[in-house]
């Protein structure tokens, strides 16, 4: 009936000591209202002392709310610039790997038309050897038929020689006969 609010008044206060900033603010303003009422002096005195506490904790909270946003922001400012720099990091290495594909691509094209080159180099080189393959064999059979002539031709000169041989034997016998008969006069 009289409004009198001091227990509110003191739960304010010792939320205020708990940290719930808002629920002792939102008790203290009932407090503070039914004082303004009511014209009591010594109890707007006691709110505005709970009053200023509430006040006071609104500010250090909002001063540490500030210096966790700056920090917040300071962090963040530093994710953005690391995330610029791989950004950017990423860029180039994505710049460096399509002109080291495309150097790739026409490394890969002068492989496949050096692979040609030596494909039609090696078909050459088949054919040049299998040429080389017909001329040696008839390099052989010729070998061989020169060995045969010159096995008939040293036969032959064999025989010859055997020959004349023996015709100078049988001339150099007739010779020495002739010489014996003219000295025998005959």
């Amino acid at each position: 009936s009289n409004k009198d609010v001091a227990s509110l008044q003191e739960l304010a206060e010792f939320l205020v000591d708990q940290g719930e900033i808002i629920r002792a603010y939102n008790y203290i303003n009932v407090c503070l209202q039914i004082s303004q009422e009511y014209r009591n002096r010594v109890r707007a005195v006691s709110i505005s002392r709970v009053y200023d506490r509430i006040l006071q904790a609104f500010l250090d909270r909002d001063m540490d709310q500030r210096a966790r946003l700056k920090k917040t922001n300071v962090a963040l400012i530093s994710l953005l610039v690391l995330l610029a720099i791989a950004i950017v990091f990423i860029v180039s290495s994505l710049l460096r790997l399509r002109k080291s594909r495309y150097r790739l691509h026409e490394v890969n094209k002068e492989l496949k038309r050096r692979r040609s080159e030596i494909a039609s180099a090696n078909q050459h080189l088949k054919e040049a050897n299998e040429s080389l393959i017909d001329v040696n064999e008839k390099m052989k059979k010729a070998n061989e038929q020169l060995r045969e002539s010159n096995f008939v031709k040293e036969e032959y000169v064999g025989y010859v020689f055997a020959i004349c041989s023996s015709y100078i034997s049988k001339l150099e016998e007739l010779r020495k006969d002739i010489n014996r008969k003219a000295k025998a006069k005959m």
